[in-house]
């Protein structure tokens, strides 16, 4: 059983058709895991990135716009870290982890 679960979500934001989860399901599987603690952040790629993770359940301070390139990828992955730090330390976010 662990403590402290971190789930990062990244989206091209293009979508992917799915068959076998529809967004509904998907809202909801996310509404639990939040229930159960789960820190659950949204990266997407395109301007609708935050309407994208609200209708999927995830709150707006959750959810983050990246580009394609490498200074993009390097500060969301870097925003990861320091949520997961924040998390499992009980401290407050800074911009260092």
């Amino acid at each position: 059983h662990y403590r402290h679960i971190y789930f990062m979500i990244l989206s091209d934001g293009k979508e992917n058709e799915s068959r076998r989860y529809s967004a509904e399901m998907i809202r909801m599987l996310i509404e639990e895991r939040r229930a159960q603690g789960w820190k659950i952040d949204f990266f997407g790629m395109t301007e609708d990135a935050l309407v994208q993770a609200q209708n999927l359940g995830i709150p707006a301070g959750n959810t983050q716009v990246w580009a394609a390139n490498p200074a993009s990828t390097q500060a969301t992955f870097r925003h990861s870290t320091i949520a997961i730090d924040a998390m499992l330390t009980g401290k407050t976010p800074t911009s260092e982890p």
